[in-house]
């Protein structure tokens, strides 16, 4: 028995140090990938305003701003709203366009965030109600320029409720939270 666990010991060894090497190239590639895009995301931010001693509220961000974020290949992905080639030729003449993809969305960052104000204005204060108790999750999806709000019950008849009674915006996507059962092993 002894004899076997030198050998599955050095084995064992040998396996961590080759999948933590590699583990390293990997996050070594993604973090040599995305320096480009994050100075862009940056110098666009300061574009707007943004300093090292002053963040932007919701008001700084231009109508033709829809969000941005950095995609698997390293990549600015910035949505404009509106007129997006007199759009793209400006930001490309402040931030340049390397590594950086301009595509179109269809709301803008500060809409997309007075709708999440407004969620939250109405959860705290109707914390008692069915629609408030209802929303389990929102959120604004950098991704697919968007709102998702995740409910607890989604049919047509609380999507309607919702609209009705908190805000009616064609950029939100209604979601169901599918509960998650845990099991006990013993």
């Amino acid at each position: 028995m002894k004899k076997l666990l030198l050998p599955l010991t050095i084995l064992l060894f040998f396996g961590l140090v080759v999948s933590s090497c590699s583990s390293d190239d990997v996050l070594q590639r993604e973090n040599n990938e995305q320096p480009k895009a994050r100075e862009a995301g940056i110098r666009l931010l300061e574009s707007f305003g943004m300093t090292k001693t002053r963040s932007l509220s919701t008001s700084d961000y231009p109508d033709y701003y829809g969000g941005s974020y950095i995609n698997g290949d390293g990549k600015l992905v910035v949505f404009l709203k509106g007129e997006i080639e007199s759009t793209k030729a400006t930001l490309i003449r402040l931030i340049g366009e390397n590594d950086i993809i301009y595509t179109q969305g269809n709301y803008s960052y500060t809409e997309l965030n007075n709708v999440l104000t407004k969620i939250t204005s109405f959860i705290s204060s109707n914390k008692d109600s069915q629609i408030a108790k209802n929303i389990r999750y929102y959120y604004l999806n950098d991704f697919e320029n968007c709102v998702v709000v995740e409910l607890d019950k989604s049919n047509e008849m609380e999507i309607k409720e919702f609209k009705s009674e908190v805000v009616n915006f064609s950029g939100i996507v209604f979601k169901l939270i599918i509960a998650r059962k845990f099991y006990r092993h013993t």
